[in-house]
């Protein structure tokens, strides 16, 4: 395993267990809701710091210069397997 792959293991190592807390949240809030009288959200219950949109939509966003290296790519795929 070279070294880049472990510097993205350990960035990303909270999401193999955020399943789990889902379902955690998922299991407290259906408790919760059902002993409440009011209406309550899941991130009420418990909140997580993957909650956080603004996070998520920054590793998503595409520059002008990854949406041309990636057609680039594309094309050489679609050139050399036609």
């Amino acid at each position: 395993m070279a070294v880049y792959e472990i510097n993205a293991l350990m960035r990303h190592a909270d999401r193999r267990e955020r399943g789990d807390w889902e379902r955690t949240r998922t299991i407290a809030f259906t408790v919760a809701q059902s002993q409440s009288t009011k209406r309550i959200k899941p991130t009420d219950v418990l909140s997580f710091p993957w909650d956080d949109t603004t996070e998520d939509e920054r590793e998503t966003e595409m520059t002008a210069d990854d949406l041309s290296r990636l057609e680039r790519k594309a094309q050489q795929y679609l050139d050399t397997n036609t």
